[in-house]
């Protein structure tokens, strides 16, 4: 009977040091004896610096019913990309802005970037103003399509009804050339983006402004890349020679002066001018896997026991070829291999003339 009756004031006592135990804060309290400063009053000769705006939030716009959940739309920013030669951006700038530097090839920075700016305005087809003195170009108020997908819901789909979603905007473009013409900077403010999802007029996604002043920078500067790549294939259809050499490694090769990337595009042209097709290629590994196939007949390709030399290149019909391209010292090396088996440098030279031909046949492309 008396551990019946002091069992209750034990469990009392276990439960009450339990519930008397507390973490507390290790270290100083000095801090809660610091006197309060006076505002801190700057001599009459110094200014206080602005306060930087760069990382402060946009005030969203007052609304009667705020749009929650998927009412809400909310898009990532569409990022600038320098793609283009001698392009490049600034992370400490906020405007929408590409820069320039002139590079090999390009005589005239400001032509050269000035005349894709006419080309993708005229994409937009839209009326627009330019005047290559000042380097702007404005554009009337147009829409451009962003998004059109099916509209939920069976009968949607039978009457084939979608949710198409346009943007509303005009454009100024602004090229600034430095005095010596060998930089320019390129910057483009989309004036008053409105977003509208089957004509009706709703609540601007979030960066809309700048993510269409992106989407117009990178379709110059794409355009940008692709004239200049071309530019450039045409510089080597031109003047390119064609010669015999080695590689690092020791394989013969056949050479060229130029540069990798106007030799690789004009490659599929020069494969096809000598019965090679391609099969496989890897650009960033430099390779190309073909086939030499001279008999292109029906007949001849049926004509299995013709197995000898064939075609200018003196290899077998149907011969699996490995091109490694490779670029050093501003020269291309273009070096075969059959069967992991590098060529001779006798072989390779008897390809020159062949090969040559098949160059100076892109030119007229």
């Amino acid at each position: 009977m008396k551990f019946r009756s002091t069992l209750p004031v034990i469990v009392a006592l276990v439960l009450s040091a339990c519930s008397s135990q507390r973490d507390v804060a290790d270290g100083s309290f000095d801090y809660l004896d610091a006197l309060e400063l006076e505002p801190l009053v700057l001599p009459e000769d110094m200014s206080m610096q602005n306060r930087r705006t760069r990382f402060l939030l946009p005030e969203p716009p007052q609304v009667d019913e705020p749009l929650l959940g998927t009412d809400l739309t909310i898009r990532p920013p569409r990022q600038i990309i320098p793609i283009a030669p001698g392009s490049r951006i600034e992370e400490s700038v906020t405007e929408s802005r590409i820069y320039f530097d002139s590079v090999e090839g390009i005589d005239d920075l400001k032509r050269w970037i000035w005349d894709q700016m006419i080309v993708v305005s005229e994409n937009f087809e839209t009326d627009f103003e330019a005047d290559f003195d000042q380097g702007t170009i404005t554009t009337e108020r147009f829409r451009i399509l962003q998004s059109s997908r099916a509209k939920p819901g069976f009968l949607n789909r039978i009457r084939r009804e979608r949710v198409v979603s346009e943007s509303e905007q005009a454009f100024e473009l602004k090229l600034t050339v430095a005095a010596h013409g060998r930089s320019a900077a390129l910057e483009t403010v989309a004036v008053n983006p409105e977003w509208y999802v089957n004509d009706s007029r709703e609540l601007n996604p979030l960066l809309l402004g700048r993510s269409l002043e992106s989407l117009v920078l990178n379709r110059i500067a794409t355009h940008l890349n692709r004239s200049y790549r071309l530019d450039r294939a045409q510089y080597t259809r031109d003047s390119i020679e064609i010669g015999t050499g080695e590689t690092r490694i020791g394989d013969a090769a056949l050479t060229m002066g130029a540069d990798f990337n106007s030799v690789w595009v004009l490659l599929p042209g020069v494969f096809s001018e000598l019965s090679i097709t391609v099969n496989d290629l890897n650009q960033g590994e430099g390779l190309y896997f073909v086939t030499y196939s001279p008999q292109q007949s029906r007949l001849g390709r049926l004509a299995f026991w013709r197995r000898g030399p064939q075609g200018p290149l003196e290899l077998r019909n149907n011969t699996e070829i490995e091109f490694s391209v490779e670029e050093y010292d501003g020269v291309v090396y273009l070096a075969p291999r059959i069967d992991g088996e590098a060529l001779s440098a006798e072989a390779i030279e008897r390809w020159v003339p062949y090969f040559a031909d098949a160059f100076r046949a892109q030119r007229d492309l």
